[in-house]
């Protein structure tokens, strides 16, 4: 029945449930149209992604906004953007320090780490503190003296690959005030005289209860090098370059190499890297 045709005709029930049944049906018709153009569409998202945008407009043409489950997929299959790393104080403290020739102290690092961009007053001597102490703890820096060195530095200061450079603010190594308060004592000396001595050296008294071989450490290091002479239990440095009696022969014989001055050694790390 055709109500244009016909504006007089009697309407039945009978056509009014005909008409909502071919409603309905071309609901469903339009709604399985509609999904199927939908997962076309994403399957030609994905071909466009494989072209050039001139090619993809070119044979694709324009694509309607994505289904859910597409653009689900389409997310999926874009490659993962990882965010940066945001570069930490230890991160900058290393920077400053790794291509150093010798031990920096905290008040020199937070100077440097102060030039950072990244950080600048975030550079306190608080926040550098606290960093060093949880570098020294991981192992990534060894502290001698109050001064931080990288590992790898440390052991070719130790081995003599690498003389140290000291920055006119640092404080002195253990090598040199150790040599000092030995070169105090007035002759013969006993390992056990010298810490005496060194305790009351303020820049000693921490390695020094840190570690309580180190003197001995030093000692050994020293005749074996041929820098001290050795008599029973008792050491002393040579009173001239060309002293040489059985104990400073026998140690520059034990360490399979001739005499060496105290300002060409290397550092005194040996302790804090075993």
């Amino acid at each position: 029945m055709d109500l244009g045709d016909s504006p007089t005709a009697l309407l039945t029930l009978e056509d009014v449930l005909k008409w909502v049944r071919e409603r309905d049906e071309a609901r469903d018709e339009q709604s399985r149209l509609a999904a199927s153009i939908a997962a076309l569409e994403d399957k030609l998202r994905f071909a466009a992604m494989l072209m050039t945008p001139e090619k993809a407009e070119q044979i694709i043409g324009p694509l309607g906004s994505p289904s859910l489950q597409g653009e689900r997929q389409y997310r999926r299959a874009q490659p993962i953007r990882m965010k940066p790393k945001r570069r930490s104080m230890i991160d900058a403290i290393m920077d400053v320090i790794k291509g150093e020739k010798g031990g920096r102290s905290p008040s020199w690092i937070r100077e440097k780490v102060g030039g950072d961009p990244d950080f600048g007053r975030k550079a306190t001597a608080h926040a550098i503190s606290n960093s060093l102490s949880r570098m020294f703890e991981r192992g990534t820096v060894v502290r001698l003296n109050g001064l931080y060195y990288t590992p790898e530095l440390a052991r070719a200061i130790e081995s003599g690959e690498v003389i140290e450079e000291h920055d006119s603010n640092s404080t002195p190594t253990i090598t040199s005030l150790l040599a000092s308060v030995a070169e105090k004592m007035d002759g013969w000396f006993k390992p056990g005289d010298l810490r005496d001595a060194a305790l009351n050296e303020p820049l000693l008294v921490e390695t020094i209860k840190a570690n309580p071989n180190a003197i001995n450490s030093w000692v050994g290091r020293c005749f074996k090098r041929g820098e001290l002479i050795r008599e029973g239990g008792r050491y002393r440095f040579p009173s001239n370059e060309n002293e040489a009696p059985n104990g400073y022969a026998e140690g520059a014989s034990e360490a399979g190499e001739g005499a060496t001055s105290p300002s060409s050694s290397g550092g005194d790390f040996n302790y804090l890297l075993t």
